[in-house]
């Protein structure tokens, strides 16, 4: 994120390039709409990236701009190839903004008719986006079109989807295939969805297909999902879920009849830490959450924004700290210096020609 002068005593031109050093990051959102990026390599401090008005924001994830053997796209129509950063509130709304210059929103992606509950990039697809909410719809978009180009009503039972995670797998008979898991809140239920491509789409029909592939119950309530590339080269789910079961680890095998199913993964080299942690976590007796959302007394969710509780700006509103005013006012002037700047060049063309 910071930014640092790259100088040469042997070229005097290089002295006046600014290098970006990329650092790691921890993003992180929270109930006042705000999203937050912290160093991982001992800074102190933290920095603002944005903000929903009037909103809380329910999800956060970075997308790529492409795939690392991409760099022939054509740049000549200036449009943005960076990475964005998504981010989802309550108010049914995704929106898709530059990173890290994240007060450029470059759009937003409008189709949950109720508050979205968790957003994921698809691996492998840099231009795909997969979101579940509480309308009981799992989304796919084109995030750098903004169209949803799939959408699937999700097997939950009535339940709330609140987590998913998405993978690439590769097999010798169907190649690249694209998963998508998800879980619900109050439920042990664990679902496997298949990303298909249409070949045919209908007149108005979405271009992708998400079907179920399999549904499995978990021992225990799961809380959090992720996939990760195992080590001999196979995808592994890594649940993280209520005692007493604490962590279990799943991987997604290709049956003889052609059926996809989600399997234990019992390995006991690669299980050794998850078995440690078990057994960590229950001799400390550690209560784990029994949901990830805030419910009221009749246990309905309650998704209320907190305002701003910190610092000497606790008595305003979020949205109207100075911090953001002054970015707000920054932004302006940025925007309307481009904008003076493209008309000269536009006007000089014109002269030229």
């Amino acid at each position: 994120l910071p930014r640092n002068e790259n100088t040469s005593k042997d070229d005097d031109d290089e002295k006046k390039n600014v290098a970006a050093i990329p650092i790691p990051v921890l993003i992180s959102c929270d109930l006042a709409g705000d999203a937050y990026a912290y160093s991982l390599l001992g800074r102190k401090g933290k920095r603002l990236l944005l903000g929903h008005t009037a909103s809380m924001l329910t999800g956060v994830a970075l997308v790529p701009s492409r795939n690392s053997n991409d760099s022939d796209i054509d740049d000549s129509n200036n449009d943005y190839h960076g990475d964005c950063i998504v981010t989802a509130d309550r108010d049914e709304k995704i929106r898709i903004s530059r990173f890290p210059e994240s007060y450029i929103i470059e759009r937003y992606l409008l189709g949950h008719t109720n508050y979205v509950t968790d957003i994921a990039s698809v691996n492998g697809e840099p231009s795909l986006l997969v979101s579940c909410g509480g309308d009981m719809m799992l989304r796919l978009w084109n995030w750098k079109t903004g169209q949803q180009i799939g959408n699937v009503a999700v097997d939950g039972s009535g339940k709330i989807p609140t987590d998913l995670a998405t993978t690439r797998s590769s097999s010798d008979t169907q190649g690249d295939e694209y998963f998508v898991a998800v879980i619900y809140d109050d439920c042990n239920r664990l679902s496997l969805y298949k990303i298909h491509h249409d070949a045919k789409p209908a007149d108005h029909a979405p271009e992708f297909l998400l079907s179920l592939v399999c549904t499995i119950d978990c021992p225990s309530q799961p809380l959090s999902i992720a996939f990760e590339e195992g080590n001999n080269g196979g995808t592994l789910l890594f649940v993280l879920m209520r005692e007493p079961d604490y962590a279990l680890t799943y991987t997604i095998v290709e049956k003889e009849d052609g059926k996809t199913v989600l399997t234990e993964f019992n390995d006991t080299i690669s299980c050794k830490g998850l078995k440690l942690l078990r057994e960590l976590a229950a001799k400390e007796d550690i209560s784990m959450p029994q949901t990830i959302l805030e419910k009221d007394q009749y246990g309905n969710p309650v998704l209320q924004k907190e305002n701003e509780n910190r610092g000497p700006a606790s008595a305003d509103a979020p949205w109207n700290r100075v911090e953001r005013v002054e970015i707000a006012r920054q932004r302006e002037k940025r925007q309307k210096k481009r904008r003076l700047q493209r008309a000269d060049a536009a006007t000089e063309q014109k002269t030229e020609s």
